[in-house]
């Protein structure tokens, strides 16, 4: 998988791999929900802009540790902190995730053309 130029080695086909997804995308959603909860606690007057961007890119950066390790992460981002760039990345991961399973279940149904019994009718 490519994200942004930066090849990391990743296969949601890949047992293991989709395994660190699936625990790693549940722990991030939950945390993302957890932040936006404790900003709508907050008086808008009181909230600074750099610590909710700051706050949100460390969100994702661990999801991409967990995902792909530190120096790959460290690519992706260079070091930056940019909103856009975090939501960017992480819509890029999700949306590959989503596009593989189409591709799986495509790949299922074009299986059943394979099925014994069908074998056997032919």
């Amino acid at each position: 998988m490519k994200i942004f130029d930066v090849e990391v080695d990743f296969d949601f086909r890949d047992a293991d791999d989709m395994e660190k997804f699936e625990k790693s995308y549940d722990e991030t959603t939950k945390k993302i929900d957890e932040y936006k909860k404790s900003l709508e606690k907050l008086d808008e007057k009181n909230v600074v802009q750099s610590e909710v961007i700051r706050a949100f890119c460390k969100i994702v950066s661990d999801f991409f540790v967990e995902l792909f390790g530190k120096e790959a992460t460290d690519k992706i981002f260079k070091g930056k902190s940019n909103y856009y760039t975090s939501l960017e990345a992480f819509k890029y991961v999700v949306d590959s995730k989503i596009e593989q399973e189409t591709v799986a279940e495509e790949f299922i149904k074009d299986l059943s053309k394979y099925s014994p019994d069908r074998i056997k009718r032919d």
